[in-house]
């Protein structure tokens, strides 16, 4: 029956009016529905509640994280270590190596914080492009935040060695260097 009112309720008692012969289910997609004796009605639609819930609680959390996260702070020994590495071709070669294979995904090519992952975590990515981020950081903080990381960053402790932990501090460097004088 055409313009025939109905009703369904949904989880906690919840009442919503509908019209016969439409059910909106998650796709928004309406489809009639008979009932006993041919009349149309309105069937509930499969709702995921507590996977919405769930998912919004999740949302909140990391947005609470994200406002709540203090400065990331080297231990004062961590920060004065001297970088033992010279900033040469072929560190420089590696670092660029470990940082695409590593920490590319997220801070991206350039290390502006704009990789492929960087939408989808809670917290800004770091922008190691920026000179002035970046000088107020040592070497021995750069090694000593790869090598330990934060959430969400992981530490590169056990996949790179000394060595290349230093090699990518100083490709980092490369990222955030004032691009060369033109010359005449």
């Amino acid at each position: 029956m055409h313009g025939t009112r109905s009703s369904t309720t949904l989880p906690g008692g919840r009442w919503v009016p509908a019209f016969a012969g439409t059910t909106l289910g998650v796709s928004g997609a309406a489809s009639p529905r008979r009932g006993r004796g041919g009349s149309l009605s309105v069937a509930a639609p499969r709702c995921h509640w507590p996977l919405l819930g769930s998912l919004l609680v999740a949302v909140g959390v990391g947005a609470l994280v994200a406002a709540a996260t203090p400065p990331w702070v080297a231990p004062a020994e961590e920060a004065a270590r001297q970088n033992p590495r010279p900033a040469d071709a072929a560190s420089l070669a590696s670092g660029r190596e470990a940082f695409r294979e590593n920490c590319a995904t997220c801070h991206g090519e350039s290390g502006k914080g704009d990789g492929d992952l960087a939408e989808l975590l809670d917290v800004p990515v770091g922008n190691l492009a920026s000179a002035e981020a970046m000088a107020g950081q040592s070497d021995g903080t750069l090694r000593w935040k790869v090598a330990t990381g934060r959430f969400p960053m992981p530490s590169f402790a056990g996949d790179l060695d000394e060595q290349r932990l230093w090699d990518v501090v100083n490709y980092v460097r490369t990222l955030s260097a004032p691009p060369p004088a033109a010359r005449p």
